[in-house]
């Protein structure tokens, strides 16, 4: 990938930089020549991008803009860890092949129950 991008603000310029890979932030595409739409690329291309996301039949992803959500239902706390761990080991691969990363920080574990005495967040292993 050989393209190179530079921030335009009224009539300044910074010089042009070289960029390795990504779509870079506000490109757009327009479409349907008789009413010109213009739309930002990024979300479109991420979706196509992850179209093939490894998916399992005991857990479900739910994508909004560049976040994914891995989901999991059962009665009991670990067995949902453990079918959670499952869909990630899975997943690992496939963002290593495709140069993505997920963001440790940004992840974490969230349980959700009508029961009272079922922890919220489990600790790390």
């Amino acid at each position: 990938m050989n393209q190179r991008v530079k921030v335009r603000l009224d009539r300044r310029e910074t010089r042009s930089v070289q960029i390795g890979r990504g779509v870079r932030q506000g490109c757009c595409f327009v479409t349907n020549s008789v009413q010109l739409v213009q739309r930002d690329l990024g979300p479109l291309l991420y979706l196509i991008y992850t179209a093939d996301l490894p998916t399992t039949d005991k857990s479900y992803t739910a994508t909004f803009a560049d976040n994914t959500a891995i989901l999991t239902v059962h009665e009991d706390p670990d067995a949902a860890t453990q079918q959670l761990q499952v869909h990630l080991n899975i997943i690992h691969p496939w963002l290593i092949e495709w140069l993505m990363k997920a963001n440790e920080t940004k992840s974490t574990q969230v349980n959700f129950s009508q029961k009272t005495d079922v922890p919220t967040s489990l600790p790390k292993q």
